[in-house]
């Protein structure tokens, strides 16, 4: 079983996400033309109407879950994105990326290269840091299924400015500090494992 989400483009059907439902079925979710599209592209209109900030997610349940919040997002649907997604998205002038925190760095790194790419077509750019708690992956969608919007809330209302070099380099700094601190609790946990099997041995 899997639920269906209808992905539209200049207000035509143009493609589909799908969300397993199965634990069992090994497919956890699919976007086909992966890339090409945005998920609630429409909302790019209504951000340059008022003036406000573009809140751009990896992945569609954290744009929903942005959405709930209050804030106008829309989702890339992954890491990666051609060219005319790009030029779509910089039609907001200020844009606040927020990705997954992986423990092997896609998210903050995909997050940097987007941010690059729209800084240089002349948007201010914002990058999102969401907490750490160590040992796995966090998005937005985990993060309020577990009762903490405030963290969100915190996390996309303070972003690190990609104008600013200063921010940029603390930005860069957090990051290297989570994984530092991710390899060390792997490192402890492989310790103690091969220490259970040493005493049961």
């Amino acid at each position: 079983v899997s639920l269906t989400f209808p992905i539209y483009k200049n207000k035509e059907l143009s493609s589909f996400y799908f969300r397993s439902s199965d634990a069992l079925s090994g497919i956890k979710h699919c976007a086909l033309s992966k890339g090409k599209y945005l998920f609630n592209e429409q909302v790019i209109d209504t951000c340059k109407a008022r003036g406000r900030p573009l809140i751009v997610s990896e992945g569609l349940f954290d744009c929903l879950s942005l959405i709930e919040l209050g804030f106008e997002t829309i989702s890339v649907l992954g890491l990666h994105t051609n060219e005319e997604v790009i030029n779509c998205i910089a039609q907001v002038k200020t844009i606040i990326i927020c990705f997954d925190n992986d423990l092997n760095a896609s998210g903050q790194h995909g997050a940097q290269k987007l941010a690059f790419r729209l800084a240089r077509l002349g948007c201010r750019v914002g990058i999102a840091i969401l907490p750490n708690y160590g040992d796995k992956k966090v998005d937005v969608n985990q993060l309020m299924v577990g009762g903490k919007c405030f963290e969100v809330y915190q996390s996309i209302n303070t972003p690190y400015w990609f104008s600013d070099t200063k921010e940029c380099t603390q930005m860069i700094t957090v990051w290297e500090q989570q994984r530092a601190r991710n390899a060390l609790r792997a490192a402890e946990k492989s310790t103690d494992s091969l220490r259970v099997q040493k005493v049961k041995t």
